[in-house]
């Protein structure tokens, strides 16, 4: 496991991208992302599913499936991390760039918010029986003053406005879920 870090110095954050970047296997899966702040207490996190967009793949089965929680976004916020096979996957993951084996160019992006209240820290559940796995997951603060616009924060690889603070980097032996924390 490689997990690279990278503090910025700019702080907590309480608008922060996702990005998962190439597939091991058909697609690739997310489990759950949590924030948290400076002394570990969970935050509550809001997707709007309209704040994503992705290059490659079917994602329009799965984002906003209905009904709701059969591979979808709302899975990401549900503290369910349990995938042990494409039942329980299907129920606590959200599945991402289906259709695309082993890609190293699709991607996936989506802002999460925090109400309130600002994150230092991002956990991502990553890791999949069915080699459901991204090649990569990074995660972008949006910087301060920056007003967050889909049309130019979610199309990978624009950079403008954001600040990379972390990136996984998986491998294709990742069967089971597995917590990766980024500090912002």
């Amino acid at each position: 496991m490689l997990v690279i870090m990278k503090k910025t110095g700019i702080g907590a954050f309480n608008q922060f991208i996702v990005e998962t970047s190439g597939t091991y296997g058909t697609g690739a899966t997310l489990t759950e992302v949590r924030a948290y702040d400076a002394g570990e207490t969970q935050l509550p996190l809001t997707i709007n599913p309209d704040n994503m967009r992705y290059f490659e793949g079917d994602m329009s089965n799965y984002w906003q499936h209905s009904p709701p929680g059969v591979w979808d976004y709302t899975n990401l916020i549900d503290d369910d991390i349990t995938y042990t096979d494409n039942t329980t996957g299907s129920a606590s993951s959200t599945l991402f760039n289906a259709g695309e084996t082993n890609s190293t160019t699709c991607w996936v992006r989506f802002l999460c918010e925090v109400t309130n209240a600002s994150a230092s820290k991002v956990s991502i559940w990553v890791g999949s029986p069915e080699g459901r796995i991204p090649r990569e997951v990074k995660i972008y603060g949006i910087n301060s003053g920056v007003v967050f616009d889909p049309d130019v924060h979610l199309i990978s690889p624009t950079t403008t406005g954001l600040t990379l603070k972390g990136t996984i980097v998986t491998q294709s032996n990742w069967t089971s879920v597995q917590r990766e924390d980024i500090i912002i």
